[in-house]
């Protein structure tokens, strides 16, 4: 799939190109920081480097929204498979309404 700036992600996807992304993944990580992505071609490639900034990874969560740039992913996972769903049933089973990145997946 192809999503520039403004669009949501509809899915859990794996970034193949990208050009200067940063993600808002609220919906995941409970920040309204933008974070910056990668292909998974350079994750791979600076796989063990100590410089490699490790919240640059190359997978995009279904829900986030694209706030700089332009990518192209291929979707890994939907419905009750995706990441946001799994969230979803950490948070209900442990009967809390804390902010999901406080649950251990």
């Amino acid at each position: 799939m192809e999503l520039y700036e403004g669009c949501m992600v509809p899915a859990d996807a794996i970034l193949l190109k990208c050009s200067k992304l940063k993600v808002n993944e609220y919906i995941i990580n409970g920040t309204n920081e933008p974070v910056g992505k990668l292909t998974a071609a350079k994750a791979l490639a600076n796989y063990g480097n100590p410089y490699y900034k490790n919240e640059e990874n190359p997978v995009l969560y279904g829900g986030s929204k694209i706030v700089e740039g332009e990518c192209l992913a291929v979707v890994v996972a939907v419905g009750d498979y995706s990441t946001r769903s799994k969230l979803k049933g950490v948070i209900y089973e442990s009967g809390n309404s804390g902010l999901a990145s406080q649950y251990h997946l």
